[in-house]
């Protein structure tokens, strides 16, 4: 029997369709691995890795909105010890393409921890480890990878996009390539705002 957790889900006059229906998935899971090809790979290299000039500070505001709803919908605590927000804090910079976050969650205790910048979701996932383990977590990058592998992992994964204009210069095509829905438990996907999106998970919830 699949192992299972509790997250407590937001108040019921703030809560989002949306947010509830994650958060039932993610209270009941299982494994899914998802794989990328070479052509896939080429894309996401040129249309979401491309260098684009931005003020890191100004977006980190401008973001927030954004970045709180996510945060919701995961249940994520929206603290210092919680979150990771990536910003080299010297103004405009060409940077990625789209700022990504990443997202990971404690199966057994529900703790969860948001990451958040324009940069490799690989390097915000290793902060998300050290804040980790400032919380006395023992987590490394190997284990976790080593705990990936196991039908019912303990630790959770969802890395995405997040954009405040709606991806509006992303294609369709592309967005259509790197988009990794969660579905709930009738099989449907699960319809995310227009700001935000899901682009890898460890679930197993595709019907």
């Amino acid at each position: 029997m699949p192992r299972r957790f509790t997250i407590e889900k937001p108040a019921a006059e703030k809560e989002q369709n949306y947010q509830g229906k994650i958060l039932k998935i993610v209270n009941d899971y299982e494994r899914q691995i998802r794989l990328i090809s070479k052509e896939e790979s080429f894309i996401l290299d040129k249309e979401v890795h491309k260098k684009w000039l931005v003020d890191a500070e100004r977006e980190l505001k401008e973001l927030e909105p954004i970045r709180q709803d996510i945060c919701q919908s995961f249940n994520i605590t929206d603290d210092p010890a919680h979150l990771y927000l990536a910003s080299s804090g010297k103004g405009p910079e060409f940077q990625r393409g789209f700022p990504a976050f990443f997202i990971l969650i404690n199966a057994l205790t529900g703790e969860g921890f948001y990451g958040e910048g324009r940069k490799e979701h690989v390097e915000i996932l290793r902060n998300l480890i050290e804040l980790a383990r400032k919380r006395n977590l023992p987590l490394t990058m190997e284990n976790l990878i080593n705990d990936w592998k196991n039908k019912n992992p303990q630790w959770l994964g969802f890395k995405g996009f997040l954009d405040k204009n709606q991806f509006k210069d992303l294609s369709s095509q592309t967005r259509k390539i790197i988009e990794t829905p969660i579905f709930d438990e009738e099989g449907k996907k699960i319809e995310t705002p227009t700001n935000w999106f899901i682009a890898g998970h460890n679930l197993s919830s595709s019907p």
